[in-house]
């Protein structure tokens, strides 16, 4: 599958042409690969050859007698958000390109790489209460990549999304185990909480892995990479969040944010199975 990617741009100073670059890895000004295209005259560009679901960074470059000038560097994912109701892909932005609102740094320092967010173990962001994870008894989907920066084990869990309060419930969590089994933790409040559901590979292996989380018709199922994992009858009335948060939860004793460690990127959200 295929995917558009529009393009809109300045250009400082006079050119002849405009040479597209786009690479699944960043690229130097001082050795650049081929261009994807060349010869663009105007101020717009459609990229029609991208894959989908596919992080690229991208560079443009201004031609005038045969000397270039080299833009800094993008990155741009190309999903398409069509049946997405909120979705971060988290490279240097913290945008719901679904409809514009900002995730908040709550604690700690921010840094992106390979086109993600990346948390150094005592740093989050929320995003305050949208009803696009107000998901109700319906069907749903909840995905994100990330890869850990703590291999092996570690002394606690880590939260990679969290919706859990102590003022509504149900509601939920996607977490890696101290031992690396990524997992679904459900709270009740006073009803007590449970493990939905767990997979039973260590992910803290250094390497990006890709987890969705989906229900329909009363069936949860975990995906790790595209495969299934575990699945467990769910038919939970989920609740209206505070927020959504991205790497850690609030709401904990001291000491136990339960930070996660590592690259985190292309959260999405989805009031149907995708």
């Amino acid at each position: 599958m295929t995917i558009k990617i529009d393009y809109a741009f300045n250009v400082d100073g006079f050119y002849d042409s405009v040479n597209y670059y786009r690479s699944l890895t960043p690229m130097s000004p001082l050795s650049m690969p081929a261009p994807t295209a060349t010869g663009i005259t105007g101020l717009t560009y459609s990229d029609t050859t991208a894959a989908a679901d596919t992080n690229y960074f991208v560079r443009f470059g201004s031609v005038k007698n045969s000397i270039e000038k080299i833009s800094d560097e993008i990155s741009v994912y190309s999903k398409n958000l069509t049946h997405y109701t909120a979705f971060f892909d988290l490279n240097s932005s913290l945008i719901d390109r679904k409809d514009g609102a900002s995730l908040a740094l709550i604690e700690g320092v921010l840094a992106y790489e390979n086109n993600g967010l990346k948390l150094n173990g005592a740093s989050y962001v929320r995003r305050e209460a949208t009803s696009a994870v107000h998901f109700s008894t319906s069907d749903f989907t909840v995905e994100c990549e990330f890869k850990a920066a703590d291999v092996g084990s570690t002394a606690q869990d880590q939260v990679l999304i969290n919706t859990y309060s102590q003022n509504v419930q149900p509601t939920w969590q996607l977490v890696l185990s101290a031992s690396g089994e990524i997992y679904v933790w459900l709270y009740f409040g006073a009803a007590g909480s449970i493990t939905l559901m767990q997979g039973s590979a260590n992910l803290l292996d250094g390497n990006l892995h890709k987890v969705k989380w989906t229900r329909q018709s009363g069936v949860s199922k975990l995906f790790v990479d595209n495969v299934e994992v575990a699945s467990a009858v769910d038919t939970s009335n989920y609740a209206l969040p505070q927020y959504l948060e991205i790497g850690a939860q609030t709401y904990r004793p001291i000491g136990q944010a339960y930070y996660f460690k590592g690259l985190i990127r292309n959260v999405g959200l989805a009031k149907q199975v995708i």
